[in-house]
């Protein structure tokens, strides 16, 4: 036992003395050119610069329609849209506008307006209904490209 204890002692020592500091110094990477070079290559792509913007609109409704319609934005980008529930030709309840990616408003009375805001990931329809009857009203769309 006293052996294999002797033996690892030594073997510390000699491992020691060989990782001693020789007084060099060496540059740090952060500071070496030539390491923080990006590598050339080619099968690397390089992403290019991603330009989210926040995109707003208000679209108005009543029971004939959406105004605008369709909207068009671009993939990433953060859509802020506002529905304002027109005063004339619409019903008294108000409408509710429904979509997968918002879900549901809730109910809007003539007059009023509520906000609802999403990142663009793929084109979608959203829909208008008659709150306390679920009738569909309007269809709209989202383009987005």
């Amino acid at each position: 036992m006293k052996k294999i204890i002797l033996i690892l002692f030594l073997f510390n020592i000699l491992f020691l003395a060989g990782c001693g500091s020789d007084n060099t110094y060496t540059t740090p990477v952060q500071d070496n050119p030539i390491i923080n070079q990006p590598e050339n290559n080619p099968q690397e792509e390089i992403p290019e610069p991603v330009n989210l913007q926040l995109k707003e609109f208000t679209v108005e409704g009543d029971d004939l329609g959406l105004y605008p319609s369709t909207l068009t934005v671009n993939k990433g980008d953060i859509v802020k849209i506002t529905f304002k529930v027109r005063n004339e030709k619409v019903y008294y309840g108000g409408l509710d506008f429904r979509s997968d990616v918002w879900g549901d408003t809730g109910k809007i009375l003539p007059g009023n307006e509520k906000t609802v805001e999403f990142n663009a990931e793929n084109s979608f329809t959203y829909t208008s209904y008659w709150p306390a009857t679920n009738k569909l009203k309007a269809t709209g769309t989202i383009n987005v490209l």
